[in-house]
């Protein structure tokens, strides 16, 4: 469509043209104010989705503990329960397991008590001091077994290496005349020593020793087989022998009850998840239903005016460019430059617009004096 030369026109174009220019800046602004008021909506809306979200999941989180906690009541109750019947049965069990260790092993028992009198016997007979009716002397003047080398093992290092050391590190000067003394004095002492007592006792009690190495032999023989009839029973893991079958059901029926309850707080989470947590989180959010749709009609509201705004701003913009600016540039589309052509025409009787571009084009260019 074609427009008419806008610059034959007189003072009445300048105004209409005044007139739109000022509609076009009305809804350049009402476009940004409801721009500004529906980003302004959309916030509030998004703030207010997520505080019910998080409302929602804090309701949840709550109500799954309590799932929880209900069932971890009860089975803390049982755990209590099946925790002191087993220590109940364990008490039960280990004082049967030593009656039946006393009971099985009594021969064997008795057979050591007869071996360690027949032992004090030897002493007595032979007049050796009691003092020397010890492991410790048996092991080191007459070892026996891998027991009795080992404590022999220990005091040799005892005698000969802690003390002597020590005696040098704590009580003598560091010099090496004091340590070679310090071992022969050492050796001297703890030597003679053995060597008396092997000779008082070992030497002039040959026969005596023998019957005491014998006796000891068997003492250790007959210990080992206490033990491993010991270890045997303890390691029977058959216990009907003991009447405990009483307190062994109860532990069943209470291991029982605790897998029951562990598969119903299974089933009651798996439900929660499937059927409860649905409408728990439906009916949190239905409180706030009036709230969040007067949020979104707010937002619905200024996205339609700013809209409006727009497709104002776009028809006036397009009228102006094509009614105005291809006759007098878009450097005279302003409210200003308007204002000074209708006083031109105004003061100086001029009758088009034209004649009064001219004027105000040779007031721009005019020199400052």
């Amino acid at each position: 469509m074609e427009h008419e030369n806008v610059l034959s026109g007189g003072i009445e174009a300048l105004y209409a043209m005044k007139e739109s220019i000022l509609e076009l800046e009305g809804y350049k602004e009402s476009s940004k104010e409801w721009s500004f008021k529906e980003e302004q909506a959309e916030e509030q809306l998004e703030e207010r989705q997520k505080a019910i979200t998080d409302e929602v999941g804090a309701v949840l989180k709550k109500r799954r503990q309590e799932i929880e906690t209900s069932f971890e009541e009860q089975m803390n109750e049982t755990k209590t329960r099946l925790k002191k019947v087993k220590s109940k049965k364990e008490k039960q069990l280990g004082k049967k397991v030593s009656e039946r260790i006393e009971e099985e092993t009594a021969d064997l028992t008795k057979e050591g008590i007869r071996l360690k009198q027949e032992l004090k016997a030897v002493f007595q007979k032979n007049h050796i001091s009691r003092v020397f009716n010890h492991k410790w002397f048996h092991a080191v003047f007459m070892p026996c077994s891998v027991k009795d080398f080992g404590i022999l093992l220990i005091t040799v290092l005892i005698l000969f290496l802690a003390i002597p050391v020590g005696i040098y590190k704590f009580l003598l000067p560091a010099q090496t005349l004091y340590l070679v003394l310090d071992y022969f004095v050492t050796i001297l002492v703890f030597g003679g020593l053995y060597i008396l007592i092997n000779k008082k006792i070992k030497e002039n009690h040959t026969e005596a020793i023998i019957d005491m190495k014998a006796i000891r032999q068997k003492m250790d023989k007959n210990h080992k087989k206490i033990r491993a009839m010991a270890k045997g029973i303890i390691k029977d893991k058959d216990e009907s022998i003991y009447g405990l079958d009483e307190i062994t059901g109860e532990i069943h029926q209470l291991e029982d009850e605790l897998n029951h309850l562990m598969e119903e707080k299974k089933n009651a989470l798996v439900e929660f998840e499937s059927t409860t947590k649905a409408p728990v989180s439906e009916e949190v959010k239905s409180r706030y239903e009036d709230e969040m749709k007067g949020l979104q009609s707010k937002v619905k509201e200024a996205h339609e005016e700013q809209r409006k705004a727009a497709e104002k701003v776009k028809e006036f913009s397009l009228e102006i460019t094509n009614r105005y600016e291809t006759y007098l540039g878009k450097d005279m589309l302003t409210k200003a430059a308007i204002d000074r052509l209708i006083e031109i025409m105004k003061e100086q009787n001029v009758t088009n617009i034209t004649e009064a571009l001219s004027i105000y084009r040779a007031e721009l260019n005019k020199p400052i004096e």
